[in-house]
């Protein structure tokens, strides 16, 4: 996934400005995306998310920090985008956080400082995308949706009840 990133970045940056883009991109975006879970659906036209991948890309540090990379920048079309939040929301959501004593389950404190600041990186990044994006309504109700399915995990840090307030 990161050498396909990689790839992505370095074929953009070097393509003259304001030229669309860069057929070569396609192929690395491609694999970028599968990497990430998202496929598109030829016959359909419309992007499905496989959550098992997404899962595993979610449960390590680099996987959310490349996904946030990914946000952040804006390198997926709109429509995957689209695709995606919902089903990022939901996995994001569940990935536990520190309590007030500093430790939560089977995470030591060192350790899950690490891990929420890069759960809030990724968190910060959605909430960038639903500023930027046009995004449908039922994209938003099926975010909201499992938000709420979450109950107090949800909006149990700063940065997640700003996520949601985005959504509203």
């Amino acid at each position: 996934a990161y050498q396909s990133y990689q790839n992505v970045i370095d074929i953009w940056s070097a393509a003259p400005q304001g030229g669309g883009i860069p057929p070569q991109v396609q192929l690395h975006l491609v694999k970028l995306m599968k990497c990430m879970g998202i496929v598109l659906d030829n016959e359909q036209k419309t992007y499905t998310v496989s959550e098992d991948v997404l899962k595993l890309l979610v449960k390590l540090g680099k996987g959310r920090i490349l996904i946030s990379r990914v946000l952040e920048q804006a390198l997926l079309p709109p429509n995957a985008v689209q695709a995606l939040l919902p089903s990022l929301l939901g996995i994001i959501i569940s990935v536990p956080t520190i309590s007030s004593e500093g430790v939560s389950s089977n995470i030591t404190k060192k350790t899950g400082t690490v891990e929420e600041n890069t759960v809030e990186r990724l968190f910060q990044a959605i909430t960038g995308i639903i500023h930027k994006l046009n995004i449908n309504d039922d994209t938003l109700v099926k975010c909201l949706q499992v938000a709420l399915s979450h109950g107090k995990d949800a909006i149990s840090s700063r940065v997640r009840m700003a996520c949601l307030h985005s959504l509203l």
